[in-house]
């Protein structure tokens, strides 16, 4: 029982934390989303471009609507349920990133794209590390 409520309140902290950080997370990706359509607007389709990031913009405004409903919600939802929202956001995340290499840089650039995707998976890989509260070793 009392390993139960101390599993149960650390699982608690780990997905407050997860979801504290994840506003700094939001902002972080939208300054990088707004610093590579800054860089790409002289020599890329400019309608692509947009719509990248408006696409982008709509998924980080998605997670700051998430964000308010589980600071007014919190734990009237089970662990499994912010658990499943959180990857979904990141699988949305991700994939909206990875257009971006099919639409910014032409086939005839592996370098390019070599470089944008080791860039990608280093912005990606970690964002859903810290969303895995239920491996805790207790």
């Amino acid at each position: 029982m009392i390993m139960s409520e101390l599993q149960e309140s650390v699982q608690r902290e780990l997905f407050k934390t997860l979801y504290r950080d994840l506003y700094y997370g939001i902002v972080a990706a939208w300054i990088s989303g707004s610093v590579l359509l800054y860089g790409l607007w002289p020599v890329t389709e400019h309608a692509a471009l947009s719509v990248w990031f408006l696409a982008l913009s709509l998924d980080l405004m998605l997670s700051l609507i998430v964000l308010r409903r589980y600071n007014q919600k919190g734990w009237h939802h089970p662990p499994e349920y912010w658990l499943s929202v959180i990857h979904r956001m990141m699988l949305l995340f991700t994939a909206i990133w990875m257009v971006g290499i099919f639409l910014f840089f032409p086939d005839h650039a592996p370098l390019y794209q070599s470089f944008f995707i080791i860039t990608l998976a280093g912005v990606t890989a970690g964002a859903p590390a810290p969303s895995r509260p239920t491996d805790s070793p207790l």
